[in-house]
């Protein structure tokens, strides 16, 4: 989840929009639901449902896990209509100890005396969360952050995603954001 708290960076086109937790999180129970729609009017299984929260921001890992806890069993699963749903989201990470409001990591790790010390624990958590996300069958991000960009155009390219929503839908064709990689409005 990029919060959009890089509005006072002009190369990121966020024009003062934040996006917040709960967006995201809304945006998650539409495509749950629509998906789990299908599934009983096709008389198909479903579920459980992996929910993946890849973030910088503590607060929102908070969030993302309070919301699969709510109405959870004692595994850690939400109850979405009549099928289970797990939320899954790395915690006290190295990126999310440096990151904050309009702070880029990688001018973090431009800092001397952190270079060494953090760079490559961040590194392994950029894969992770890009192989997780590209991974993905549904993407649900910022079509301005780069990560979500790359794991959108590996998973769309290799077949396995069917759907990036971009949570910033003024910026689809915003010149190489989006337009052309198959992101698509909320829902």
């Amino acid at each position: 989840m990029r919060l959009g708290d890089k509005t006072n960076d002009d190369a990121s086109q966020q024009d003062g929009k934040t996006v917040v937790v709960g967006d995201y999180l809304r945006q998650a129970e539409k495509m749950l639901a629509r998906i789990e729609a299908g599934c009983v009017s096709q008389q198909r299984k479903c579920g459980p449902f992996v929910v993946y929260v890849a973030t910088d921001s503590v607060q929102a890992v908070t969030n993302a896990l309070g919301w699969g806890n709510d109405g959870a069993n004692t595994l850690g699963l939400r109850t979405q209509g009549r099928h289970a749903v797990r939320v899954v989201a790395p915690n006290a990470t190295r990126s999310q100890a440096l990151s904050g409001a309009n702070k880029e990591i990688a001018a973090e790790l431009e800092r001397e005396e952190l270079r060494a010390s953090v760079a490559h624990d961040v590194a392994r958590e950029v894969v992770a969360d890009l192989y997780m996300l590209a991974g993905a069958e549904r993407l649900v991000g910022l079509v301005m952050s780069q990560m979500a960009r790359i794991a959108a155009a590996v998973g769309l390219a290799r077949g396995s995603m069917v759907q990036a929503v971009a949570m910033d839908p003024e910026n689809l064709g915003v010149e190489d954001s989006g337009k052309l990689e198959g992101w698509s409005r909320p829902l």
